[in-house]
């Protein structure tokens, strides 16, 4: 793959974790007003949310996100999922990028 995409938005660099701010993701890949908080309380998310902890062996699906004062930070394995929810028009996008690399139909 040659292309590569930036997040002009927050990240935390702390050890070990490279978070980006949920609403400032949404907001990069085109969301339509959409935000973490939003997504998080969707019956969906909170399946997927267990799965991820589940498959990264993390004690609880809360330890994905983290609610601090400036917003709602994900975990870097749930950026893809949050951001094709976001915008369903990136979703497409991804797909094809999948397929591009050989995915879905190899």
């Amino acid at each position: 793959m040659e292309n590569i995409l930036t997040f002009p938005c927050k990240t935390d660099h702390a050890p070990g974790k490279d978070w980006l701010h949920g609403d400032e993701l949404a907001e990069h890949v085109g969301g339509t007003g959409k935000t973490a908080a939003q997504w998080l309380a969707l019956p969906e998310t909170q399946e997927y949310l267990a799965a991820m902890a589940e498959h990264l062996e993390l004690p609880t699906a809360a330890d994905l996100y983290a609610h601090k004062p400036d917003g709602i930070w994900l975990h870097p394995a749930l950026y893809v999922c949050f951001a094709r929810w976001a915008n369903p028009t990136f979703g497409v996008w991804c797909d094809g990028q999948i397929v591009a690399a050989g995915g879905y139909y190899a």
